[in-house]
């Protein structure tokens, strides 16, 4: 339901032409999520370094990360709050948790899972297949930006 412009003493913001009532704080939640999924896409990417991060805490951290890119527009919906940096942060944050922070683990674990006398083309597929689903998600984020 479209709200009525004939209140013109409350400000609107211009993007959506919803009521800006909110507080910073309700404004911001679902960014505030998002940063739990940018979080889990970090988990993905530290865990090629960081010997301590096990394979299954990040299968949990992508869990965790489908879970909350859900509850972000969920509650950016029923909190009627609504803008293009929450929009693309949120896109970012998907970049972040489901295409960069996996096809890093992926090669990671690939290539430990080789053996040290792996040919040059296993090593060299495994880098293609981790860098074409990196660039494949890469595509499809600028192209929901843009469109």
């Amino acid at each position: 339901r479209r709200m009525s412009d004939s209140a013109p003493s409350i400000p609107r913001d211009d993007s959506s032409g919803m009521l800006m009532k909110r507080s910073v704080v309700v404004r911001n939640i679902p960014n505030a999520i998002t940063l739990v999924t940018v979080f889990c896409g970090f988990v993905l990417m530290a865990s090629t370094s960081v010997p301590g991060i096990s394979p299954y805490m990040c299968v949990v951290a992508t869990f965790l990360g489908l879970c909350t890119d859900v509850l972000d527009g969920t509650a950016a919906r029923v909190l009627r709050v609504k803008s293009k940096f929450g929009a693309t942060f949120d896109q970012l944050a998907d970049l972040t948790c489901f295409g960069i922070g996996p096809a890093m683990f992926f090669t990671r674990q690939r290539q430990v899972a080789l053996s040290p006398d792996a040919s040059f083309a296993s090593t060299f597929l495994t880098v293609v297949a981790g860098y074409s689903y990196m660039a494949c998600s890469t595509f499809r984020i600028a192209r929901e930006l843009i469109v």
